[in-house]
């Protein structure tokens, strides 16, 4: 006849600590992974945007004839048709990377030229502190992506060009918020 010992259970109580303690750093782990990705989309959008914005200013500012312009649609930007041979101020149309690849939203002025572009994401910014180095100080303002716009003032460039200041020098250098 076989003889049963008492077993108090420790072996299956460290098996399960194991689990949970495995559980709650793949959860860990998890989490940093999706705010690295995060931080990249974001430092993309921020160059994408300052690409935009010193895009126009390019347009702006080599206009030909003296004649200062604003391009009336982003296809101006690729390739600028005003000249003999063709002018390229982007290199391709960037598509927004925080919003699923869509088109960034276009801020237009009275004659519906370009001034500017914008991310339609409505999440929250992870880096106060990249956006203050653009912004000269509006991050404590600015809490959603939608809020930032990329813009160039053509009555600035033209203030700093008069003064005798290099014109591609002459674009905003900051992000505008939205009111």
């Amino acid at each position: 006849m076989v003889k049963y010992r008492f077993q108090s259970g420790f072996a299956y109580l460290a098996v399960l600590f194991l689990v949970v303690a495995i559980s709650i750093s793949m959860g860990i782990v998890a989490q940093n992974e999706d705010t690295l990705l995060k931080r990249e989309k974001e430092q993309d959008w921020l160059f994408m945007g300052k690409q935009y914005q010193s895009a126009i200013a390019s347009y702006y500012n080599h206009s030909p004839d003296g004649i200062k312009k604003l391009p009336s649609q982003v296809e101006d930007l690729l390739q600028d048709k005003r000249f003999i041979a063709p002018v390229r101020h982007l290199r391709k149309i960037y598509s927004d990377p925080l919003n699923n690849q869509q088109a960034w939203v276009l801020i237009l002025n009275q004659e519906n030229q370009i001034t500017g572009v914008y991310s339609q994401s409505q999440a929250s910014i992870l880096s106060t502190k990249i956006i203050a180095e653009y912004s000269d100080g509006l991050a404590e303002k600015v809490s959603n992506y939608a809020e930032v716009k990329f813009v160039f003032k053509p009555e600035e460039a033209n203030k700093e060009t008069t003064t005798g200041e290099d014109k591609d020098s002459a674009f905003a250098e900051g992000i505008d918020t939205l009111p």
